[in-house]
């Protein structure tokens, strides 16, 4: 049903967390035509040295949904 809907729709791009597998994700693109960005909702509270990784985290973020709607 997924699939179809997608289809129908018109949709482009699909988006995936980084934390998890983007296995069903890409089977999702391979059989519709769109492709796989991820999305990192920094839920994971990751340790890092970094006390920018949020904001690094966001401008990821930021680009991989500019590069989405750019081959939109």
């Amino acid at each position: 049903a997924t699939i179809e809907k997608i289809k129908k729709s018109g949709v482009r791009a699909i988006f995936a967390e980084p934390q998890y597998a983007d296995k069903a994700a890409r089977a999702i693109a391979a059989q519709t035509g769109t492709k796989v960005y991820n999305l990192d909702p920094v839920v994971t509270g990751e340790n890092t040295p970094n006390l920018d990784g949020y904001l690094l985290a966001m401008d990821a973020n930021l680009k991989s949904l500019l590069e989405a709607l750019k081959n939109e």
